[in-house]
């Protein structure tokens, strides 16, 4: 079952999804700013402090370098998590950017074994590494 665009409970938190990012390589989980800013106000009533917000794409400036001096997040998402100050917010997209920063968790493998484990109650997490 697909967690865009909804809100799932589980464990007494709230998943809400998102899956588009900016353009970058032209594929059909892109869209610009501003539409994905239009988006974002729709699932904007879903999140709350309890939420754990999965998204594609990093936040502007969060854990979200590009090629060369580039970020690649989104300023609509940034503002939407501060506006709306979800528990935690995950999300992929920049392979380089992996790790965490404050409520922010970049799970992007890019063929890497690794992985981050995180216990949503007291806010823990590691990173598990493989061979």
């Amino acid at each position: 079952m697909p967690l865009h665009g909804r809100r799932v409970e589980l464990g007494g938190f709230r998943f809400v999804g998102y899956q588009y990012s900016l353009p970058w390589m032209g594929g059909v989980f892109e869209k610009p700013e501003e539409e994905i800013a239009q988006d974002l106000v729709e699932i904007a009533p879903l999140i709350d402090e309890d939420t754990v917000l999965v998204t594609h794409s990093p936040a502007y400036g969060v854990l979200d370098p590009g090629a060369g001096p580039h970020k690649i997040g989104s300023r609509s998402l940034l503002k939407l998590i501060g506006d709306r100050n979800p528990r935690v917010h995950i999300h992929g997209h920049s392979h380089s950017g992996f790790g965490r920063s404050g409520r922010h968790f970049n799970v992007a493998l890019a063929r890497s074994k690794r992985a981050i484990i995180i216990d949503l109650g007291p806010l823990e997490s590691a990173v598990l590494r493989g061979d």
